[in-house]
């Protein structure tokens, strides 16, 4: 698949309707909101299902769960309306498969040092959309570290990813200098907040432009 231009930006992490309504505004494509009442960005109790489904359309929402069962995924894909799931914890193929009948499944692998990106992808090719490789960390996610995209080159697989892990405005050259064919978008998250889940949008908007400013991959 080839890339596409301008490439996607998603924002995951959102914690209120006010930011979920500015990110169409800001040039961004997808909206992380995560499901997992452990995690300090949970959005269930803070932006309502209504708020949600009122934003389908302008922006993509996806819920982002962690070794969440199934049914609770289901409630939630219906009561918001998501657009996509994205597992990131230790879901199996299976598990990947009977939620991609829901809605389309973004699966997280995450990257340390010496990974190999087509072998650890390659259970989740037949049972996935989307993969997300985001860096290996002390936290499930939002540890905000960049990995070494030079591994990128370890993957040969046949579905598009997110670029995730640490991705700031100072990584927006590096961005653009990717000639992945199967780069899809890059995923931002905590170094464009003042605290765990309260984005500063200004950056967002920032990134967004700056990012497509001049194409992408020339």
């Amino acid at each position: 698949m080839l890339t596409p231009s301008p490439i996607q930006v998603k924002v995951c992490g959102i914690t209120s309707t006010a930011d979920l309504q500015e990110l169409s505004k800001a040039g961004v494509e997808y909206a992380g909101l995560i499901l997992d009442e452990r995690s300090p960005r949970f959005a269930g109790n803070k932006i309502k299902a209504s708020s949600a489904r009122i934003s389908k359309g302008r922006v993509k929402t996806v819920g982002v769960f962690v070794n969440a069962q199934a049914a609770r995924i289901a409630g939630l894909v219906e009561e918001y309306g998501l657009n996509l799931v994205q597992l990131h914890g230790e879901e199996d193929p299976d598990f990947c498969q009977s939620i991609r009948k829901l809605a389309p499944v973004i699966r997280a692998i995450r990257v340390g040092a010496e990974t190999g990106l087509d072998e650890a992808a390659a259970p989740f090719l037949d049972c996935c959309d989307f993969l997300l490789f985001d860096t290996r960390g002390p936290k499930q996610g939002g540890n905000g570290i960049l990995f070494d995209w030079k591994l990128l080159e370890t993957y040969r697989g046949r579905i598009p990813f997110f670029l995730s892990g640490g991705i700031g405005l100072s990584e927006i050259s590096k961005v653009k200098a990717l000639h992945h064919p199967a780069l899809f978008a890059v995923d931002v998250n905590s170094r464009f907040e003042s605290a765990p889940g309260i984005k500063k949008m200004d950056l967002v908007r920032e990134f967004a432009r700056d990012l497509r400013a001049g194409g992408i991959n020339d």
